[in-house]
């Protein structure tokens, strides 16, 4: 998954992220019956690519494209449930503040991040009509903690990594489909990285 990037002042070092995300579905209403989407958990896949550049001793710029899938489990017996199953590209853009100590170096991560939805599973269809709006986008922030350990021009890591909402994946006003409730997710990832410094 590297790409080729030209070795320059501005561009430090690149990695592939492989891992996991954890998510699950949160259904907010004014009725109280209708308050919990009973979801639980589902395990998802994450894979992406992170660029580091203008590097201080201390702190760092970090950017990142990749996949991920968000969803939740609606359990409802034994019998019967609903796998909601979402896909996603996601961009960020954080703020990485780090320690360095002999091949060691543990990071603190902070910044934006946007999603946009590529796919998502026939539950959503069936809701969808013109007052029912599901959200394509997704935006908020993304932050984490990690710890990288270098060879050379080579490091591996390991990372966590939470998103913080400021937009719902789905709002209903109410009018068609009643009553008026948002769906939003709560999703975080866990990963695994290899990379290489172009400025050791």
């Amino acid at each position: 998954m590297f790409s080729i990037v030209a070795k320059s002042q501005f561009i430090n070092g690149i990695s592939a992220n492989y891992g996991i995300s954890l998510s699950d579905l949160n259904l907010e209403s004014n009725v109280s019956y209708f308050r919990d989407l009973g979801a639980k958990s589902i395990v998802g896949f994450y894979s992406g690519i992170n660029i580091e550049s203008f590097e201080g001793k201390y702190l760092a710029f970090v950017t990142g494209i990749g996949f991920y899938q968000k969803g939740g489990l609606d359990k409802f017996n034994d019998e019967s449930s609903i796998n909601w199953n979402l896909d996603y590209l996601t961009i960020d853009a954080k703020l990485k503040a780090k320690y360095r100590y002999k091949n060691l170096s543990p990071y603190l991560l902070l910044g934006p991040r946007i999603d946009y939805m590529l796919k998502h599973g026939r539950e959503l269809d069936a809701i969808n009509n013109n007052d029912v709006k599901i959200n394509k986008i997704n935006y908020g922030l993304r932050y984490g903690i990690g710890l990288q350990y270098f060879i050379d021009n080579f490091f591996v890591g390991l990372g966590w990594e939470n998103n913080y909402n400021l937009n719902s994946i789905v709002d209903n006003n109410g009018k068609s489909v009643k009553p008026e409730f948002t769906i939003d997710d709560k999703t975080m990832i866990f990963k695994c990285e290899i990379g290489f410094l172009f400025n050791k």
